[in-house]
């Protein structure tokens, strides 16, 4: 018989993979505007690639037999991060870990990843672009290398000389924002990835805290419905956090952004919103008349204020600004 803590992630995963299938339909065709990434690209780049994973990552036994035909990576595929690092890490404000959209299907860094860490580190941040796993692995396993991505980076922070180590966020796009968001919830803290698959062996990265300081979530792709129709309920341990949960209340800022209008007018970061602004610190930003992935912002009336509201947010948690005035 499982025990309590494994009936209770696997029932938060479930609802995670419920609300990922509604963005697997509304992101893979915009997303397919931009093309597939790959760690040649980094290198191409002179960003250092970062296997997180090493021998053994945390996966399904079934994943040895996964048919990886049509699928945007391949059986040899392990999840890394591309390390957009400051050349003067005493000079690092912090460390930005990032996931782009691609409803579990792809990771479009082109149009997401990549250009909000060039301008990460043109804001004075160290950005971290995760190459997450996706289909045909489990919408978890995404997850599961976000957390990862945590303890890695502050595992290895001295070795790489990683400045501003106390300060670490996590962004994404669309799918990889509820990765970011399940992660900062589920599966942040001492949580290891053997509570998810129990013949997972725990490494000395495994024992690092997995807590992050401040999450951003662009665009989370989510639905009070699923593929569907049916409802689904939102009052989940994923969305809204009861007295008796252990990690209640987070002490963590979240920041949201999204639409107000067509697929982009995101559900989900309107109700996570409304549940986390009661315990801590909390902002929502709505952009009309956008029917399309903003990434960034640049091209879109409202949503090119994103910036400025996202750098104004990571200074202020992160104490570079005066709390009292974010205008400052």
């Amino acid at each position: 018989m499982m025990n309590y803590q494994e009936e209770f992630m696997k029932r938060v995963f479930k609802q995670i993979i419920m609300v990922l299938c509604f963005s697997m339909i509304i992101s893979i065709f915009p997303a397919m505007a931009f093309a597939r990434d790959t760690v040649a690209d980094a290198q191409e780049e002179n960003h250092e690639v970062w296997n997180i994973w090493g021998v053994t990552m945390a996966v399904e036994e079934a994943a040895a037999e996964y048919d990886f035909t049509g699928a945007t990576d391949d059986a040899e595929f392990v999840p890394h991060l591309n390390a957009y690092l400051l050349e003067d890490q005493s000079a690092a404000k912090g460390n930005v870990i990032v996931l782009s959209g691609g409803g579990d299907r792809m990771r479009s860094n082109p149009g997401e990843g990549i250009p909000c860490c060039e301008w990460l580190n043109s804001i004075g941040y160290n950005a971290y672009l995760l190459d997450y796993r996706v289909q045909p692995y489990e919408s978890v396993d995404a997850t599961l290398d976000a957390q990862r991505a945590v303890r890695y980076i502050k595992y290895y922070s001295e070795e790489k000389g990683i400045g501003a180590i106390d300060h670490i966020a996590a962004m994404g796009f669309s799918a990889g924002a509820m990765h970011v968001y399940a992660q900062s919830i589920m599966l942040s803290g001492d949580i290891t990835p053997d509570s998810i698959y129990p013949d997972y062996i725990c490494d000395d990265i495994d024992k690092m805290d997995a807590s992050v300081g401040v999450v951003a979530c662009v665009y989370a792709a989510g639905s009070t419905h699923d593929t569907a129709g049916a409802a689904v309920d939102i009052a989940n341990p994923v969305l809204i956090l009861s007295e008796d949960d252990p990690n209640y209340p987070q002490s963590w800022p979240a920041f949201f952004f999204a639409g107000a209008s067509g697929h982009f007018a995101s559900g989900f970061c309107v109700t996570a919103y409304l549940a986390l602004n009661p315990v801590t610190e909390c902002e929502l930003h709505m952009y009309g008349g956008i029917n399309g992935p903003f990434a960034m912002g640049y091209n879109y009336a409202g949503s090119d204020q994103m910036i400025d509201q996202l750098e104004t947010f990571l200074d202020v948690e992160f104490g570079h600004r005066n709390r009292s005035n974010k205008e400052s």
